[in-house]
Formats: structure tokens, C-alpha cells, sequence
């Protein structure tokens, strides 16, 4: 008898043996590895050791895979979507219908899929489900990649075709799992008689389980949409998702073609190319347009975060390295070029960055040799700093637990370059105060006039230009009152009228991040002495004659402090006027200067305020009737100024 039982027992352990060993037996499976290279293990619910995975393995729901170092598996699943994990990759195949949604955990690494779009789901309606430990990422029918890094916690998506919805999201938020209901007792009173009764209270109940907790993120209002050719990411130390920018066209291309996560780890075996050889590129990629502002901006107060378009994803860290401040805008794509921020294999796209230095997870840019000393360490120290501040180092690698520097971080504030990209319009208002010095005139005379109580107003615009040259239009008023002068009663000299107007038209041209050149065209009113003679009686008077003038010069930034919120700026002008006769009066041509030096502060990313100094005088000989004399027009004065970038 006690033969007999152990032989039934033995037979029990075998036969459950061998029902976990082949779950095939209870329940069907959901994917079909296509591809494998390199060390891919699988580990199925209920096991305890985890097994290699073979071309040809049937997976199940909730099977893990692991990837080692330069391996790759791509997984089909029975709708015929499909799934690749990279190097160095662990993911959880949650679960996968053919007519629900299905769900995948990422737990590191680099996942890529292309889900086909499924008529039986609803529109509208993600049919596939991503999580990682920061992101919950929902999709309809697209094409993308999506890295983890849990050394940084940052959370890379990457759209190639389609729109994939990405939201912050924390799997360590309690599920409501028993739905329990909140209710609020009350005691009605009526009389003698006492009612009590049980009220439910109105509210949402929590997520039940770990689908409608990602569901539940991707229906916040944080939640943002990234299209084709554009980057999002989550980090952990700003309180949501950033906003979605294009990448840089070529890079873009190469990782869409490298679908098998191809690495190269040799030097020699890197093909590098730079952002730049877009502008050879006669049929860039078409990306899908970017709502958030082209060259980038944050909000310390609301988080809103998005980084400057056109730059290069490192999908190895997770980071994203944006064009530096001085970057070129490429027009066609409206991405900026980036430029001395590291490269990329032209096959793989892998980031490559500046001779010298390694692109930390954590610390950002460093030295790759510590050994390097004098010169060459300083030259490379310099070049760190440059880049961490490019790719946001105070704000994508603060944990905000430990370091609330974050919540102190100032708007960025537009670079020069970048400024070529917007529209900026300026208004100006100062005292205005002129003097005329009437001389070298043999007949009438010499004498001078200050006028007084005078004011101007201008209003600048610099159009936006998707190159280096930017068109400029202005228009200048002018209130003078030259009657409380002594002169103007000695002289009996008869004043046409207080206001005089200018119009502007003209270009700028971006020299370098601190120096623009600048040249323009106006047609300027200004009083000139006249003596005219009446029936043999001369008599004088102010003329309001308009002459045309050619301006160049160009606008300094001398002095940046706080990161280009202060700026001392000085514009300096050369002035001469065109040859003009007007009525008895001959205008030679005459030369000028114009110097303004203020003191700029950008009060948000796109509004500035100016206050400063500015000093003109002009100069030339004109002819009258019988006489000839000299006349030179000077104004100085204190401004304050204000603008807006859009």
C-alpha cells in the first residue's frame, strides 16, 4: 500500500512538472519570437529559472525577456504587430489580445514596436499599452521606440509614424482594488420621527488594476501627443511629460532604418555625421509640425518643459542633447542645426559625443581620461560646462528630493540666433529734445534753436526669418516745440508745425552670437531754416522738409550676466542723406552718427524691458536763395523701451 501511494505521488509531481514546463497546456500563447541575436532569456509566470530563448519560442502572458550586452530579440504577435527589445533590455509581456488592448512593462532598455491598427477597437482608442517606472505611454496604430533608464529615470519616446499619447505615471500609486464605496451618514430630522440615512458620495473611484492605471494617466490634462519625427521625454525631477519637439532630420532617419538596434562599439567602425549635412540633404524627411515654441522654453512655476528643437537623442542614457545656443535654423525642416554638441553614426544613429568627453546617465557631459592636465583639461573643462548647460543639467538631472534648486530655475531667456526665428516688436518713448545750429551763412546770418517739452515715440518690428537675415520696419513720432526759444521771436521765424514723422525699412544680419550687422533706409521729417524772399522782403522760417537717409551700423550685446537676463547693450549708427531740392532749398549730402547704449532685462523667455541712453547729430550744407550755410540737427536723451518676441 505504501508502495503504491509513493508511486502515485511521484507520477503527481511529474505530471505538474510537466504542466508548468508547457503552459501551452492551459492557456494559448500570445506572441512568436521571429528574430534573436546574441544572449535573450525568457522567464514564464510560475517558473523559477529563466530559459534561452530560440527562433520559434511561443511566448505567453506575463513571460519576461532579458537581453544581454549586443543582443536583440523581436517577438510577432497574432495580430502581426511587432515587437523588438534592444541591449541590455528586460520587458514583461503583461498581456495581448487580438480585440482588447494589450499592455507591456518596460523595465530598462530600449523597446521598439509597430502596431497594427486593429478595426474591432473603437476609434479613438489606444489598442496598445506601454509602462515603465515613470511613463505610461497608449497607441492606436504606430510605429516608435521608447527607452528606460532606471539610473536616471528618464523615459525616452521616439514617434516614427503614427501619434503615440505619453504621460508621467507612478506604479507606485495604490490600486482601489475593492472599489470602495465613500459614504456620508446623515440625521434628518421631522419632527418627532429621526431618519438616518446613508448618502454615496459622488467621486471617482481609484484604479482597479494596472491597465486602468495607465489609462487613468493618459487621460490627464498633462498628458501630451507625439507625432512623427518628434522626441518626448519624461524626467523625474519635473512633475510632468515634456512637450514634444523634432529631432534632428538625418539622425532621425538612421535610427528609423536601424530596426535591429545595431551597435557599433569600435571607433573605427563609426561612420560619423553631423546635424549640419541636413543643409545637403535636398529631400529631408518630412516631420509632423510642433506645437511647442522651436527653440524651447521652461516654466519653473508650472514645469512645463520643452527642450530646442533639432536636436540629437542619445539612446543609450536616455538624454536628449538640444542644438547650443548659437545653432543655425533650418527653415524647410523648422528644426535648429546642432552644432559642436557631439555627432552620430550615419547607420546606426548612435550619439557620439565631442572628442574628450562621455555623456553620463547622471552627471551629464565629463572628462572621459582623468589623466588629461593643463591646457587640454581647461579647454575641455570649459567645453563640459558648455554642454551641461545645453542640455538642461539643473533641470533634467536634479533629483528634486534632494536638490530644490530646480524650483528656483529661471525662464531661459531667447538667444541672438533665435531671436532671427520670432517676430519682435519693440515701442520706445523718450524726452525729446533737438537743437539746430544755423551757420556759414554770409547773408541772413547764424543763430540756434533748442527746442522743448518735446517727446518720441517709435515702434520697431524684426520679422521673423528662417535664415540670417531678418527684414526690419519702423515708424518714429515726433512732438517739438521750438516756440519758447528766444531765437525764434528775434529771428520772427514762423514754426509750420510740432510733429514730424519717419518710416523705416531695412535688414539685419546675424554675425555671431553677441553681434548683429544692421542697415536701413528712412524717410525722415526735420525743421530746416529757410529764407524765403516775398515781394523783395526776406523772411524765415522752419521748414518740415522729408529726406532720405541710409543707416548702418550694428547692436553689440557687450555685457551678459545671469545668463543673458542682464545685458548691456550698445547700437551704433553711420548716417547720410540722399541729395534732395525742395522747393527754393538744395540738400547736399550730409553724415550723421547715432549711438544708444542701454541696459536690457528679460523680464519672461519673451518679453524685455531697456532702459538707457541715446545721442544722434546730422550734419550737411544746403543752398537758398542767394545764400549758402551749414546745418547740423542734435538730439539726446534718456529712453525706456519694452517688447515682446512671438
Amino acid at each position: 500500500m505504501i508502495l503504491l501511494m509513493a508511486k502515485y505521488l511521484q507520477m503527481l509531481f511529474i505530471f505538474c512538472s510537466f504542466s508548468y514546463s508547457l503552459p501551452g497546456l492551459s492557456k494559448s500563447f500570445i506572441a512568436t519570437v521571429t528574430q534573436v541575436r546574441g544572449k535573450v532569456s525568457k522567464l514564464v509566470q510560475g517558473q523559477m529559472s529563466a530559459r534561452k530563448v530560440n527562433v520559434g519560442d511561443k511566448l505567453f502572458k506575463e513571460t519576461s525577456l532579458v537581453t544581454k550586452d549586443k543582443s536583440f530579440v523581436q517577438v510577432v504577435f497574432k495580430d502581426k504587430s511587432i515587437l523588438s527589445l534592444g541591449p541590455n533590455g528586460k520587458l514583461i509581456l503583461n498581456k495581448m489580445k487580438v480585440n482588447k488592448p494589450g499592455l507591456v512593462t518596460l523595465l530598462k532598455g530600449n523597446l521598439r514596436t509597430k502596431i497594427e491598427k486593429n478595426s474591432a477597437i473603437k476609434k479613438h482608442k489606444n489598442k496598445f499599452y506601454v509602462r515603465t517606472r515613470s511613463a505610461a505611454m497608449g497607441v492606436r496604430g504606430t510605429e516608435f521606440q521608447t527607452l528606460y533608464n532606471p539610473s536616471n529615470k528618464i523615459t525616452s519616446l521616439l514617434t516614427y509614424n503614427g501619434e503615440v499619447a505619453m504621460a508621467k505615471y507612478d506604479p507606485n500609486t495604490p490600486l482601489d482594488t475593492l472599489q470602495t464605496r465613500r459614504v456620508r451618514r446623515e440625521v434628518i430630522r421631522r419632527g418627532r420621527k429621526v431618519e438616518v440615512r446613508d448618502i454615496v458620495l459622488k467621486g471617482k473611484s481609484g484604479p482597479r488594476n494596472m491597465e486602468e492605471h495607465v489609462k487613468s494617466a493618459l487621460n490627464g490634462k498633462e498628458a501630451v501627443v507625439v507625432k512623427r519625427g518628434q522626441y518626448s521625454g519624461v524626467v523625474h525631477s519635473l512633475g510632468r511629460t515634456s512637450l514634444p519637439v523634432k529631432i534632428n532630420p538625418v539622425q532621425y532617419r538612421a535610427l528609423y532604418q536601424n530596426r535591429e538596434f545595431k551597435d557599433k562599439f569600435l571607433k573605427k567602425e563609426l561612420f560619423v555625421s553631423s546635424g549640419s549635412s541636413i543643409t545637403k540633404d535636398k529631400n529631408p524627411i518630412v516631420m509632423a509640425p510642433q506645437d511647442a515654441p522651436e527653440e524651447g522654453f521652461f516654466d519653473p512655476k508650472t514645469g512645463e518643459f520643452a527642450p530646442k528643437s533639432g536636436g540629437l537623442v542619445d539612446f543609450s542614457t536616455a538624454l536628449y542633447i538640444p542644438p547650443g545656443e548659437a545653432a543655425e535654423y533650418h527653415g524647410k525642416t523648422g528644426t535648429f542645426i546642432p552644432s559642436k554638441v557631439g555627432n552620430f553614426d550615419a547607420e546606426t544613429g548612435q550619439y557620439i559625443p565631442p572628442k574628450g568627453l562621455v555623456l553620463d546617465s547622471k552627471k551629464g557631459f565629463i572628462i572621459s581620461d582623468r589623466k588629461v592636465r593643463g591646457e587640454k583639461k581647461q579647454i575641455l573643462l570649459a567645453m563640459r560646462s558648455d554642454l551641461n548647460k545645453v542640455i538642461a543639467q539643473d533641470i533634467i538631472l536634479t533629483d528634486p528630493k534632494k536638490d530644490k534648486k530646480n524650483a528656483l530655475v529661471s525662464a531661459r531667456v531667447l538667444s541672438n540666433r533665435e531671436r532671427f526665428t520670432k517676430n519682435l516688436v519693440a515701442i520706445t518713448l523718450r524726452p525729446y529734445a533737438e537743437t539746430i545750429d544755423y551757420t556759414a551763412d554770409s547773408v541772413n546770418g547764424a543763430f540756434s534753436l533748442e527746442s522743448s517739452g518735446g517727446k518720441a515715440l517709435s515702434i520697431d518690428w524684426e520679422h521673423n526669418s528662417t535664415n540670417r537675415i531678418q527684414l526690419t520696419t519702423g515708424f518714429i513720432a515726433k512732438m517739438i516745440d521750438y516756440k519758447d526759444d528766444p531765437d525764434m521771436t528775434s529771428n520772427n521765424l514762423e514754426f509750420p508745425s510740432d510733429n514730424l514723422f519717419s518710416f523705416s525699412g531695412g535688414l539685419k544680419y546675424y554675425l555671431s552670437s553677441r553681434l548683429n550687422l544692421k542697415s536701413k533706409i528712412t524717410f525722415d521729417q526735420g525743421h530746416y531754416v529757410n529764407f524765403r524772399k516775398v515781394n523783395t522782403v526776406t523772411t524765415p522760417q522752419l521748414s518740415r522738409v522729408t529726406l532720405t537717409k541710409m543707416h548702418f551700423g550694428f547692436d553689440l550685446e557687450a555685457i551678459r550676466a545671469k545668463s543673458g537676463k542682464f545685458s548691456l547693450d550698445l547700437g551704433v549708427e553711420g548716417i547720410s542723406n540722399m541729395q534732395k531740392d525742395y522747393g527754393n532749398l538744395s540738400f547736399s549730402r550730409g553724415f550723421g552718427y547715432l549711438l544708444d547704449i542701454s541696459m536690457k532685462y528679460w523680464a519672461e523667455s519673451y518679453w524685455w524691458m531697456k532702459a538707457g541712453f541715446v545721442m544722434e547729430s546730422m550734419s550737411h550744407d544746403l543752398e537758398g536763395e542767394a545764400y549758402t550755410a551749414s546745418h547740423q540737427v542734435s538730439s539726446s536723451g534718456f529712453l525706456l523701451s519694452t517688447g515682446y518676441a512671438f
